[in-house]
């Protein structure tokens, strides 16, 4: 436009000024952003939130249905998702109802008051002439346009809304707090409210937005990408810009896709929003919220690192698995179609001692479906490997599992297929594998099913399903038995892999631990104790490998597992094989009885806890004997202070097996003071 010299300056500056408030209202009718600036004339907008806007623009011009926004706390999420959205869909189309959503009914009216407060604001009656609130209806919990039909109502989330629908329903934080979020009670609650309640309130062709802070990988958005793949437009602003391969690996844990950049267009290491936090700050924040904590807000990756009894990076992602590796298919069934527990088969492979989570397969079926899934896995299972794959399948408790493997064994008919009878605690039948995965011998092909077992083992024992978790260690444990590696649990502050497991237990309290050599190498002490090693007559031996933290000592008693009450020997005269002596020089002797009670009752600047007598195993008597004959010689409940470590049930209500070391054991305790 040409200027007009006729005017003034002061008149052609008010007629620029007018030509440039033209400018902007066009503007602010026309995208989210400019919308924000024109009503916030303060609004500082970077480039995180023009990108917000242009998504939340595709969604109020019907180009995105689902929206997802993952973005740290205090990064301007609220201001443009639940205050400015809202009031702009109204202006733009205000026949359209909203419902609001947060946490927390007064959060959600909060955000509601502020956009009412918007479109009662001069700024936005200039922009859509006239417009406001209805004076008959401006309650922050319900107000209506002044111009249509439209409305908007503010809800908590968990909470009810009461007889309305809506053309767009926004979630904004669906959880409160760290807290919260750890609780798988209010997940599921939050789940249900959204999928009962929220959702039947948006009509068919309405748009949802779901803009948070992530706090879990199984919180709302998490459940979402999980149960509705591909549906939901996800946009994820880390507050630290990644490398590709961070950002690859991050987007595949959550169930994105590879191979999407940064929205931004970032350097790695580029903050998100600099002039609210540099990269200074963030780097404090990430200090005093710790990594875990740090990768869920502000990364948008919820990952857990570590649970009660396994550790994340313990299960490495391969790409293949040796085919040439020894093979086992382990079942753990589900009663019934439906909310609870799932089917689920692990093949385990074991090669070179590397073990290998091969494939999971998983679900909730009836028991035909089931059934037919079973037989079908076992058919694939020996077509790809040859007849080779063995199959376990877990036999419950009571005449209902029996049955059960029964009909599973029936129905596997023609595979090489057993049963397993369950017994002890679950986290005791994990702990085997946990100590390959702390020995960093764990594997796990990469598939689909990654982030349910990788969930499951991070949350066990507490958490919701624990079947990928037995089904992995029930194969894991039949390939193990033939190699020694399956026995590795805990005795009173016993741990496997550095992880304390199991209940507390009272410090002052004796033990009596009764393992193998290959046992002992699993077992953690994290408190004082001594061990007995039995070792075989005429044998060079070295102290067996250990992570016994506090080890007072140790001693070494060489003598054959041979017992004179027994029938076993006939002429005592005669030498034994394969160490050529009489049966009367090998068994154990009154003396090294004598030395036993000596180290045992030895006075120590600090006194053991727990006593660890280990033999060679594998049916050998003499470890479970002597500890036997010590108990009873310390006035213990009668068998209730031993524990075995590959029995940890046991109870003893029998005679001991060898009663030649029971009784020697017992009758020397007060030759020694």
């Amino acid at each position: 436009m040409a200027e007009d010299n006729s005017l003034n300056p002061k008149e052609n500056d008010l007629r620029q000024a007018a030509a440039q408030e033209l400018l902007r209202r066009q503007k602010a009718r026309t995208n989210l952003i400019d919308f924000t600036r024109y009503t916030f004339p303060t609004y500082i907008a970077e480039p995180a939130h023009e990108l917000i806007a242009s998504k939340l623009d595709d969604v109020i011009n019907g180009r995105i249905k689902r929206l997802m926004i993952s973005i740290p706390p205090q990064h301007g999420k609220s201001e443009l998702a639940s205050v400015r959205m809202p009031a702009f869909w109204l202006g733009k189309r205000p026949d359209d109802p909203i419902i609001l959503c947060s946490y927390g009914a007064s959060l959600a009216e909060s955000k509601s008051r502020q956009a009412r407060q918007v479109v009662e604001s001069r700024e936005y009656n200039l922009l859509f002439q006239g417009a406001s609130t209805r004076k008959d209806s401006r309650s922050i919990s319900e107000w209506q346009i002044n111009q249509g039909r439209g409305y908007l109502v503010a809800a908590g989330v968990s909470g009810p809304i009461t007889g309305k629908g809506c053309m767009l329903g926004i979630i904004d934080d669906p959880l409160k707090d760290w807290q919260e979020a750890q609780s798988q009670t209010i997940r599921d609650a939050c789940w249900d409210w959204y999928r009962t309640t929220f959702l039947t309130r948006v009509w068919e062709a309405g748009a949802i937005i779901v803009i948070q802070t992530r706090w879990h990988e199984d919180d709302l958005a998490g459940r979402l990408i999980k149960e509705q793949p591909g549906k939901w437009e996800v946009l994820r602003l880390p507050a630290i810009a990644e490398t590709q391969n961070e950002r690859d690996e991050n987007d595949e844990f959550l169930g994105l896709s590879r191979g999407n950049v940064d929205p931004l267009g970032r350097s790695p290491g580029d903050p998100l929003c600099p002039r609210r936090y540099s990269l200074e700050a963030l780097e404090s924040l990430r200090n005093a919220v710790g990594p875990s904590g740090f990768a869920a807000l502000y990364q948008g990756v919820p990952r857990a690192t570590e649970g009660n009894q396994f550790h994340r990076n313990w299960f490495q992602l391969t790409e293949s698995v040796p085919y040439e590796a020894k093979r086992v298919r382990a079942w753990d069934k589900a009663g019934t179609k439906g909310e609870g527990d799932y089917t689920v088969g692990a093949l385990v492979a074991m090669h070179e001692g590397k073990f290998y989570v091969e494939d999971i397969v998983r679900g909730r079926w009836l028991a035909g479906e089931r059934d037919k899934i079973m037989r079908t896995t076992a058919e694939q299972d020996a077509t790809r490997y040859k007849n080779k794959v063995v199959i376990w399948v877990e036999q419950e408790p009571g005449s209902g599992g029996k049955d059960s493997a029964q009909s599973s064994i029936q129905l596997l008919a023609g595979f090489p297929v057993y049963v397993d009878k369950v017994s002890g605690p679950k986290e005791v039948r994990a702990n085997p594998f946990a100590a390959q995965g702390f020995a960093m011998n764990v594997y796990m092909k990469r598939g689909p099913w990654n982030t349910d077992l990788l969930n499951e083992f991070l949350a066990f024992p507490n958490g919701k399903h624990d079947d990928i978790v037995d089904a992995v260690c029930m194969a894991f444990n039949k390939l193990a038995i033939g190699v020694g590696l399956t026995p590795t649990v805990r005795v009173y502050g016993l741990k496997t892999g550095g992880l304390n497991l199991g209940a507390k237990i009272p410090k002052k309290q004796i033990r009596i631990a009764v393992c193998s050599k290959e046992e002992l190498e699993f077992l953690h002490l994290d408190q004082e104790c001594v061990l007995i090693s039995i070792v075989d007559p005429n044998t060079t031996h070295t102290v067996p490998p250990h992570r016994c933290e506090r080890m007072l000592g140790r001693i070494e008693l060489s003598f054959a597992d041979i017992d004179p009450n027994s029938n076993e020997c006939t002429d005592w005269s005669k030498e034994i094989e394969p160490w050529g002596q009489t049966a009367e020089e090998l068994m154990m002797s009154r003396e090294q009885a004598r030395k036993m009670w000596g180290f045992i009752l030895k006075k120590r600047d600090v006194p053991p806890i727990t006593y660890i007598i280990q033999d060679n195993g594998n049916g050998d008597r003499r470890a479970l004997s002597m500890a036997l004959g010590i108990s009873d010689g310390l006035g213990f409940v009668k068998g209730k202070a031993v524990y075995l470590v590959n029995n940890p049930d046991f109870i003893c209500e029998e005679e001991p097996s060898n009663k030649h070391i029971y009784q020697l054991c017992k009758s020397t305790r007060y030759m020694v003071i």
